[in-house]
Parts: structure tokens; sequence; C-alpha cells
């Protein structure tokens, strides 16, 4: 129900029995990291739900009742709420509250003579910056989830988005690119993976992909296609990359990887990181 973490560092390793709340921590720090409502229904994907069907005669109940899930015990009476501070004492609090509004919805298209409350999820920011208070607007056309740009950066990669999609992916590498600082990941990537001799972004049935010239193959391959492993390590470089002077968060960052390459591996993204800083 509450736990309190200090002294994070560059690098902090989280470890202990599956179901014990590891990847429930990630979630939050990347939660709490947002300037968005938009926020839970990444961090929803994440756990490989489909949160966008809203059903039943009243959307407002169906939305809060989506989401009850990020609630201690199921509860969303009881506000969620969650505190990040850094090295300069500058705090981030994030706080979501599910308040019954001032009016009831009445449902033409129903016999029923039952008034149905209506549940509003409230978001709350408070931030070095200043205060941030958001809703989410649904109606029959779908939702509206006002964005700030107050937001954190941090990227969160799992099993289920273990090295961001394909579309991610280039466009990190692309953003890289611009910048003229791309060379610090595909150094990378070609020293862990001699195999790999370049990066490039290839645009294929309209969609742009990363591809890897690899030796002895004459055609250029999409990562996804050529090693999960390599993609995963190559979606963790891009992630920092992109969210400099951030956070990226890795669920089962060994998952893919040989153990005879994890410390290598280790050694390279550590190195990359104070690089990228």
């Amino acid at each position: 129900k509450h736990i309190r973490v200090h002294d994070l560092r560059r690098f902090t390793i989280l470890t202990g029995p599956n179901g014990s709340g590891k990847t429930a921590f990630l979630e939050a720090l990347f939660v709490a990291g947002s300037a968005s409502p938009a926020v839970l229904l990444s961090a929803s994907a994440l756990r490989g739900t489909d949160r966008m069907a809203l059903t039943g005669i009243n959307l407002k109940v169906s939305l809060a009742t989506m989401f009850d899930d990020f609630f201690h015990q199921f509860n969303s009476s009881v506000p969620m709420e969650i505190t990040l501070g850094d090295k300069n004492e500058e705090l981030r609090k994030m706080t979501v509250v599910a308040q019954q509004a001032g009016t009831l919805s009445l449902p033409f298209d129903s016999k029923t003579t039952e008034a149905i409350p209506a549940p509003e999820l409230t978001f709350r920011w408070r931030t070095p910056r200043g205060e941030i208070s958001q809703h989410i607007d649904v109606n029959e056309k779908g939702l509206r989830m006002p964005v700030s740009p107050d937001a954190f950066p941090m990227a969160m990669l799992n099993n289920a988005v273990s090295s961001g999609t394909a579309s991610e992916q280039a466009d990190r590498f692309s953003l890289l690119s611009t910048k003229g600082t791309e060379s610090g990941v595909v150094d990378a990537i070609r020293k862990l993976f001699p195999q790999v001799e370049g990066v490039e972004i290839l645009t294929v049935g309209g969609a742009p992909a990363l591809y890897a010239k690899v030796r002895g193959v004459t055609r250029k391959i999409p990562f996804g296609l050529l090693s999960a492993g390599i993609s995963k390590v190559l979606g963790i470089l891009l992630a920092i990359g992109s969210s400099q002077f951030g956070a990226i968060l890795v669920d089962e960052i060994e998952n893919g990887l040989y153990y005879r390459q994890l410390a290598d591996a280790w050694t390279a993204i550590s190195d990359y990181v104070i690089k990228a800083d």
C-alpha cells in the first residue's frame, strides 16, 4: 500500500521474487513522470491490456472502472499518490482522485429510473514549474486527454514492448541522427554484435523501421527479424539517447540476452549512459 525508496543511483537494480511488486514500482515511476492522463493508457499497453473499449450506458462510470487496477486493492475511492525527488531536492508529485461529480447521469435510452453517479478521474501534478490539474473528457466519440509539456523525460520497456515499436525505434534513431549523435548507438551495437556492420532507417510499405547491414548477407535485415536480443539492446540504447537527463525503466532487462553476453551488454549500456549525459 505504501513504499518509500531512498538513494536511487545512476543505475539501480531491483531484485526479488515473482509477484513482489518490481514491475508495479517501475510503472509508478513511469506514470509519475508524465504530464497527461494518457499515461495510464500507455501503462496499460505495457501490460498488454486494451483499454479503449468503453461500453455501457454511462461512459464515465466505464472509464473510472477501466483504471481500477491502478489503485490499491482496486479501490479508486482512495487517491493514488506518487512522489519523486532528485538530488537537488526538487519534487514531482502526482495524485489521481476518482471524484463523484455533482451531477447524475440519466440515460434517455433506458427504462430504468435509477440515476447513475458519474465519477470523474482528476489528475494533479505538482512539479518545480508549478501545479497542473487535468481531467479525461469522455463522450460517444472517444476520449480527449490534455497534454502538458511539463513531463520528465522517461521511457519504459518490458517484455510486451521489449525494444519499442519499429516506428518508435525509427523515430528515436532519426532524432539522434538529426543531432549527429547516432554514432554512439551504432558503435555500441557493433561492438556487442560484430556481425552488424551498420544501422539505417528504411521505409518499406510506407512504414519506417531500422535495418541492419549484416556481414555475409546481401540484403539489409530489419532488427526485429535479426535477433530479439540485439533489438532489445538497441531499443534500450535508443531510449537512453532520446531521454537525455531523464530515466529509462527496463523490466526484466536480462530476458532475451545470452548469459555470456550480459556483462558486455551492461558495460555497453553503462558506457553509453555516461556519454549520452
